[in-house]
């Protein structure tokens, strides 16, 4: 049993959700983000390079160009070459009856999607909300409040929030919900 596994097992105690991130957490979409990043701020502007991609792609979306930044996403996204976490895969195969699940994203739906189903994991999956369903990103709240909505589960502290990133930490502590943070990088 792995070390991700393990620790898992005590973290889950006690929880009905897990909600998991994709990039970082159930795969490493091995993206060439700073490439990404460069395009985004080529096609906006020079004087935003000192912006994060979520920034940069707030910016598109102010400026009405939410599908050019999209394209451009989508564009890397799917050139890269995903490799799944093995632990975390067993995991939630070995537990899809045992509790809710969902994921909650920065990536794509449809880099998401193929993720999952290229590892069968998409029957364990109840929900996903992608950067295509919120109107704010991470650390915004946005996804987990339309995850509870559709789970219909008051309890905060029925959820865990499985992610690999600090805006994954912020969001769950915004929400109220535990979180558990995946060190480890995917081989």
């Amino acid at each position: 049993m792995g070390e991700i596994i393990k620790k898992l097992q005590e973290k889950v105690k006690g929880k009905k959700i897990i909600i998991w991130d994709f990039d970082g957490t159930i795969a490493d979409l091995g993206v060439d983000w700073e490439a990404m990043r460069a395009e985004l701020v080529s096609n906006i502007s020079p004087g935003k390079s000192g912006l994060r991609i979520n920034e940069l792609v707030s910016e598109y979306i102010q400026q009405g160009k939410k599908s050019l930044a999209f394209s451009i996403i989508k564009k890397y996204e799917s050139a890269a070459k995903a490799s799944i976490n093995p632990e975390v895969k067993e995991f939630i195969l070995k537990n899809k009856d045992k509790f809710k699940m969902a994921v909650f994203s920065d990536n794509l739906r449809e880099t998401i999607e193929q993720g999952l189903s290229s590892e069968k994991m998409t029957p364990a999956i109840n929900i996903l909300v992608s950067k295509e369903d919120v109107a704010e990103f991470k650390p915004s709240i946005d996804g987990l409040i339309q995850i509870s909505a559709y789970f219909k589960e008051r309890n905060k502290k029925a959820y865990l929030f499985i992610g690999d990133r600090d805006s994954d930490g912020e969001c769950a502590s915004a929400f109220g919900i535990d979180f558990f943070k995946i060190d480890k990088k995917v081989n």
